[in-house]
């Protein structure tokens, strides 16, 4: 398989399987060479037109959805951190109009009465 053709794989697992087999094949076949022994003829897989675009499509539709995902989680985040300035505002605002009753309370308490 080629490096275009490994790349176009669906997960990560299978490329890193593929490339694991290329690799541990080449060791064997060189283990061999330097040992003189008879080498296997290695039977190269051909893949076809359309499971070569098959692949590409999968690996193109595979990115579309990991960016639209990053893209929704982005405008999520975004939301809640509005939300959440909104709702401390909201809440600063609150407790700004408690204090407020609070000290109209008491200093209408300490007025003394006037007689009518």
């Amino acid at each position: 398989m080629s490096n275009l053709e490994i790349s176009s794989l669906a997960t990560r697992e299978e490329r890193i399987g593929v490339r694991r087999k290329r690799a541990e094949t080449k060791l064997r076949l060189e283990k061999e060479a330097r040992e003189g022994k008879k080498q296997e003829v290695v039977v190269v897989e051909e893949v076809s037109q359309g499971q070569q675009q098959t692949g590409a499509s999968t690996a193109i539709l595979e990115r579309i959805r990991t960016e639209t995902w990053d893209e929704l989680t982005d405008v999520r985040v975004r939301f809640d951190d509005t939300e959440n300035q909104r709702r401390i505002i909201e809440e600063n605002n609150r407790l700004d109009r408690y204090e407020a009753l609070q000290i109209e309370a008491v200093t209408s308490g300490r007025k003394p009465l006037q007689s009518r």
